[in-house]
């Protein structure tokens, strides 16, 4: 699937913007939560993910720069180091939302399933990968 970094980069950019957009314009924090809480903790919540939805929207206009031309290698390169890491600590979040048990586990599941499919090619091309190598992951 991901047979350069720059397709990566674009994937990942829109994956991003997606799940921004969909957070911005048609969810509400209400369906995940196991428990009910007051109506202003809801609101007060909502603002918060609105918040986070536009980060992701932010991260997804960069992610869409670096599957571009006007990057160099070493810049991606650097950039994939980054996002694996990024990846990883976005997955230890949603396990630590998993076993405190206060959102449903339907809504962790997919973000954890994909930070992990994302990470193992970021890793490949920012850590393992050389400049040299014209091997396809």
């Amino acid at each position: 699937m991901f047979n350069n970094i720059k397709k990566l980069f674009l994937v990942d950019g829109f994956l991003f913007m997606l799940g921004g957009s969909v957070v911005i314009f048609a969810s509400t924090p209400e369906r995940g939560l196991i428990d009910i809480y007051p109506p202003l903790s809801i609101l007060a919540l909502e603002d918060t993910r609105k918040w986070l939805a536009t980060q992701f929207l932010t991260v997804g206009f960069l992610l869409f720069i670096f599957s571009k031309d006007i990057v160099s290698n070493q810049a991606r390169k650097l950039a994939a180091r980054f996002r694996s890491l990024s990846l990883s600590l976005m997955f230890g979040v949603h396990l630590y939302m998993l076993i405190n048990g206060r959102w449903v586990a339907s809504f962790i599941y997919l973000p954890m399933i994909v930070f992990t499919i994302l990470f193992i090619p970021y890793f490949y091309f920012g850590f393992i990968k050389t400049d040299h190598t014209q091997g396809k992951l």
